[in-house]
């Protein structure tokens, strides 16, 4: 059912289309960009965003990796109030631009979590004049499956970063943990989280042929224009760069990095470790940094007893933390609420990242002509 009160019918917002009904013949499969996290999901993400026709909102949606095993995939109607009394609260539901009735109603009226993503995204892209939108959140490439399902026809792209600087960059996020009895070695729990992470994505995007494509890092950033033409032919939509570069939204004009200061974000890995500890990550990934087509310090490296059962015994605990997270009884166990309930550091310029106010300036990005005089200081509120 459409979600419509008197201002929407006023202003001459179209209905949300019926989630359950399938995309309407206006509106275009959705994307998912996915991928090891730190690996550049977020600047493709705002490459769409800047390029025209996608919904904006600055916000990956956690349908798959956080709500619907938290929330046992919103199927009982206890299941979906218990989800809006976390979602409400936080940053995250602001960033749609839709009233927190509005929001209810689309959970309330939902029976998993694709119809409530689904719903959501439809009534974003209502509000803003969008043909189509995109997710970009980073491991629901662990859910290509549940994708296909939900949303037949979406296209994936699976964003691949070097394992090396990857792990870096986990390691200074801190979102990794090793064995209790590897406390010193933060750096290998990270690079094989993403060798399983990437050999995963793939073993699941491959089961959708033609819709799943793979970009790598060190494309993006040294052959972006070719990268956004293999990506603007996938998806069938136009990048055009110099758009792109004019309405730079997010980490289009603001570089998402964990190494401030640092202008390259490629092969970072070369300084970042002692020789020790890269040879060392070396034999625990080489098989899929060569599979991925990156190439090793030392070819010769091959991964000894040691290195082969550390390997098995970290893929097998990733493998059955994310099997008992789809178990309804234990998914609740398994993961937090946390991020939901995260809110803004503080007062930010820029508009895009509060929709709901500034619903002209979003429209006018989304259309697939900029105006004449378009300028980028326009998304950012100016000092009085």
């Amino acid at each position: 059912m459409p979600i419509l009160d008197a201002d929407i019918v006023e202003r001459g917002f179209p209905p949300l289309f019926d989630a359950a009904k399938g995309l309407p013949e206006s509106m275009q499969p959705p994307v998912f960009i996915v991928g090891c996290p730190r690996s550049g999901t977020t600047l493709v993400h705002c490459w769409l965003f800047s390029a025209g026709g996608f919904a904006v909102y600055r916000s990956e949606s956690h349908a798959y990796t956080l709500i619907a095993p938290r929330f046992g995939d919103l199927a009982t109607p206890a299941d979906r109030q218990s989800f809006l009394d976390v979602w409400l609260r936080g940053e995250w539901s602001r960033r749609t631009g839709l009233s927190a009735s509005e929001l209810r109603e689309i959970v309330l009226k939902s029976a998993s979590t694709a119809e409530f993503l689904s719903a959501m995204m439809g009534e974003i892209c209502a509000r803003q004049g969008a043909v189509r939108w995109a997710d970009s959140t980073p491991e629901h490439g662990l859910a290509v499956e549940a994708i296909r399902r939900g949303f037949p026809g979406a296209k994936v792209i699976h964003v691949v970063r070097d394992g090396r600087d990857v792990a870096a960059s986990m390691v200074r996020q801190g979102w990794i943990r090793p064995w209790p009895w590897e406390s010193d070695r933060l750096s290998d729990a990270a690079a094989l989280y993403w060798s399983w992470v990437v050999s995963e994505t793939r073993r699941q995007g491959r089961l959708l042929g033609e819709n799943y494509m793979e970009l790598r890092f060190d494309e993006i950033v040294g052959d972006r224009t070719g990268a956004m033409e293999r990506v603007s032919r996938f998806i069938d939509a136009p990048l055009d760069e110099e758009r792109i570069d004019r309405v730079a939204i997010g980490s289009v004009g603001k570089p998402n990095s964990s190494f401030k200061g640092s202008s390259n974000p490629l092969g970072r890995w070369a300084s970042a470790y002692e020789p020790e500890e890269l040879a060392r990550m070396e034999r625990l990934i080489g098989a899929e940094l060569r599979d991925f087509g990156f190439e090793l310090q030392d070819p010769e490296r091959r991964p000894g007893v040691v290195d082969g059962l550390r390997r098995k015994s970290y893929r097998a605990r990733f493998a059955l933390r994310h099997g008992l997270k789809g178990v309804p009884a234990l998914g609740r166990r398994f993961v937090s609420p946390g991020l939901l309930l995260e809110t803004a550091d503080g007062p930010d310029p820029d508009k895009t990242l509060r929709p709901a106010e500034n619903l002209d300036v979003i429209r006018t990005i989304v259309a697939p002509e900029l105006p004449p005089g378009f300028d980028r200081q326009a998304l950012f509120e100016t000092e009085a």
